[in-house]
């Protein structure tokens, strides 16, 4: 179905040709909605208002909704009053766009998503007049505010409990999926050094142990199974507990009750559970991490997150996963993937590259920090005051980690950003100075690769 864009593009063509400088007009249309099920489909309805400039700039505004437009009031309000009366986002088409995270609970602690799509939640655009779902506002104009329609990769931070276990996330690894991890906050009460830690690859002495790497993989797998039986006979007993505690069999349970009910265990399913996992676990490697440091994920590398350490993560926008084992029960699917996983996975750890650094000064920095197979990332370290011209990218995620910083370019109106606050970019921007540091400031940018 055609959308607002396809009107736009012919709408402004005819104005040119025919002198007109300004205008507004609405249409509805339907997107594929796929977060609402397989085959669904969302009914929008966009409002757009464009004007033609002396300087031969375009100037475009837009709200979607999904509720019947007034069509008798175009005339008597402006856009941006319009727009509040839906509570939707007014959207300036070469401007960018404030990311409003949407809050993912885990059984370790919660994902915060800012670009995420799908069942689970939608992440929203927000501006002064209100709040509208991503897809929505991509639906809008996907190519002036994506570069050529693709895909937004996904940007989240991982929060995970400060609790031992409770805060450890899946061991698991991706077939498809590539990820990098920046570490914005290192909980010192779990970790008083200030030093937190990630599983990733096999441990180097376990290799030494086995003849060879086929043995080390079946020693692990087995050692995983030994773990798996013992925590399905707990989560057994768990599943009971949740039904009298009236929660549900696949919702999280707050960490200081699940340790409760671990005491409440018989003593040597306790320490059956203790000492399997502890078996397991040690033919993981564990790579130290500080706030500041930043993990690549390639494909097929078993990790897990562990607890109390905060990440800002961007990976690739698919969702698959391979479970190899999870020191709780796994809620959203019920069974592991153990034996698939171990049998694929790279045993080693990725290596630690050094950012390729594109710019350095005393009053700026900029690395790549990971040139991955469908998008960068880019690391900035400015002095207050500094301006960056921003790289040439079909679109560009923006993320504050210290300090804050500005954007802004030819018609924006300025969208100041603090620490794990983001932004899209579009296309427009890019090669322009659109971004100035209001303090001395650290922030990401990543984009489609180039």
């Amino acid at each position: 179905m055609t959308g607002p864009e396809q009107i736009l593009d012919q709408t402004l063509a005819a104005a040119r040709r025919e002198g007109r400088s300004r205008g507004r007009f609405s249409h509805a249309w339907a997107i594929p909605a796929p977060w609402l099920g397989s085959q669904a489909s969302q009914p929008l309805v966009a409002e757009v208002e464009w004007q033609l400039t002396a300087d031969g700039d375009t100037r475009i505004q837009a709200f979607v909704t999904d509720q019947p437009l007034d069509t008798a009031s175009t005339t008597d309000q402006t856009l941006s009053e319009r727009a509040a009366a839906h509570g939707a986002a007014l959207i300036d088409l070469g401007a960018p766009l404030a990311l409003a995270p949407v809050h993912i609970p885990k059984p370790w602690g919660q994902e915060i998503w800012y670009t995420g799509i799908e069942a689970r939640g939608l992440s929203e655009v927000c501006t002064a007049t209100g709040s509208s779902p991503l897809p929505w506002v991509l639906a809008l104009a996907p190519v002036r505010l994506t570069g050529s329609a693709s895909e937004l990769c996904l940007l989240k931070t991982l929060d995970p409990l400060p609790e031992p276990v409770y805060g450890d996330l899946y061991l698991e690894l991706h077939e498809e999926k590539q990820e990098v991890y920046v570490v914005t906050h290192v909980d010192p009460q779990a970790w008083p050094d200030g030093v937190g830690g990630i599983r990733c690859g096999l441990a180097p002495e376990k290799r030494r142990e086995y003849a060879d790497e086929q043995s080390l993989r079946q020693a692990f797998l087995t050692a995983v199974q030994d773990y798996e039986a013992v925590r399905r006979r707990i989560d057994a007993r768990f599943d009971e507990r949740r039904q009298t505690a009236g929660i549900g069999l696949n919702d999280p349970v707050p960490p200081a009750l699940l340790a409760q009910w671990q005491q409440d265990l018989p003593a040597a399913l306790r320490n059956e559970e203790v000492q399997k996992r502890a078996v397991m676990e040690s033919f993981t490697a564990i790579r130290p991490l500080k706030v500041g440091d930043l993990v690549a994920l390639p494909t097929r590398t078993p990790h897990s997150l562990l607890h109390g350490v905060r990440v800002i993560e961007f990976q690739t926008p698919v969702y698959e996963r391979q479970i190899i084992a999870f020191a709780q029960k796994v809620l959203t699917q019920n069974h592991w993937d153990s034996a698939e996983a171990i049998a694929r996975m790279h045993i080693d750890a990725p290596p630690d590259s050094a950012p390729e650094v594109l710019a350095d000064g005393a009053d700026r920095r900029v690395e790549r920090v990971v040139r991955f197979d469908s998008f960068n990332v880019w690391r900035v370290t400015l002095s207050a005051g500094m301006d960056l011209t921003l790289p040439q990218a079909p679109h560009l995620l923006c993320m504050g980690i210290q300090g804050r910083v500005q954007l802004g370019g030819l018609q924006c109106g300025g969208l100041q950003l603090g620490p794990e606050q983001a932004a899209l970019i579009p296309p427009g921007l890019g090669g322009k100075t659109a971004l100035r540091a209001l303090d001395d400031s650290l922030l990401l940018l990543a984009g489609p690769d180039i």
